[in-house]
């Protein structure tokens, strides 16, 4: 169903429209490396167990005058873009076509065509992770200035996308040819170590984290249980390990399968189950689902928890 359809959407629109307030940033109050977002508390809980969020107005303020090359690191084959969204996000930020060669006459030409227009609706895998931070707070609701180039500081995307103005970017989950990811070992070792902070009372939730990165990571999963379906995604947890067999994690952590994409198909083809051993190509997010779980345990005090993340399924070999 399209958000602003939903109580929840017609709920944030009218709140929005009603306050007429501005984005708000505020002087960060925690540590110095801290990067900090407040969220309302129905946003989260709107999204927390779902893969993406659909039919959202975004105006393209910038496309990416070409699309990534393809090699290593940053170089991923994706195509950025910035511009400002709805009300339901009201947020800086960006979104992203994986493998956007491949979708170079569809969905990136949509983009394009929207580039500097009105509102167009897009889809997409929502990814809430700290990247690209701003030194301030940042404070979801109002009005989102309009970006200054294709990567401003952000700590939300929809990335990867999965239509653009009616042009889906059904091509683009796969693994991307050509590309090294970073090695289980090498992700996971700097996911595992991340703490982020979160605290919760009657409207909002304050998340923050250090600034984090490695984007891209190939792996080994090992279901730890029955895939389950849920809105709009297969979720499963599922243990990582080296080439040696090797667990690089603390605890088996959540996979995402978005629907309708050759990553669904492909990871279906598998018959997955517990003990199934597959090699997937995923990015990281915030697990809203597993931080927000423990924030409820001590309402309006600030916890620390390690291990809250998950990870987006992009391709499945």
């Amino acid at each position: 169903m399209p958000i602003l359809h939903t109580p929840l959407g017609r709920l944030v629109l009218a709140a929005a429209l009603g306050t007429g307030i501005a984005l708000q940033q505020v002087p960060l109050e925690s540590a110095a490396q801290q990067r900090v977002v407040r969220l309302r508390n129905e946003f989260i809980d709107a999204i927390k167990n779902r893969a993406t969020i659909e039919d959202l107005p975004f105006r393209f303020d910038h496309v990416k005058s070409s699309i990534n090359s393809v090699s290593a690191g940053g170089k991923d084959g994706d195509i950025h873009a910035s511009g400002r969204p709805g009300s339901f996000v009201a947020l800086p930020m960006v979104a992203e076509v994986v493998n956007a060669r491949l979708e170079k006459d569809d969905a990136v030409a949509a983009m394009r065509a929207a580039e500097g227009g009105g509102q167009v609706k897009i889809s997409g895998v929502w990814r809430l992770w700290f990247e690209h931070p701003p030194s301030e707070v940042l404070v979801q609701g109002g009005t989102v200035p309009v970006p200054a180039d294709t990567n401003p500081d952000h700590v939300f995307e929809l990335h990867p996308l999965t239509v653009v103005n009616g042009h889906d970017a059904d091509l683009s989950f796969v693994p991307i040819n050509g590309y090294e990811a970073y090695t289980a070992d090498r992700a996971f070792e700097v996911y595992e170590r991340l703490e982020f902070r979160v605290k919760r009372n009657s409207t909002f939730t304050t998340i923050s984290s250090t600034q984090a990165g490695f984007n891209y990571a190939e792996f080994e999963a090992v279901l730890g249980g029955k895939p389950m379906h849920v809105n709009d995604a297969t979720f499963v947890v599922a243990d990582i390990v080296d080439d040696e067999g090797n667990s690089v994690v603390a605890k088996p952590r959540r996979l995402v399968i978005t629907d309708h994409t050759k990553a669904s198909v492909a990871f279906a083809a598998k018959s997955p189950k517990k003990g199934t051993r597959m090699t997937l190509l995923g990015i990281p997010r915030v697990n809203l689902d597993k931080l927000t779980d423990e924030a409820e345990k001590a309402p309006g005090e600030t916890v620390v928890v390690k291990g809250a993340y998950e990870i987006i399924v992009v391709g499945v070999r």
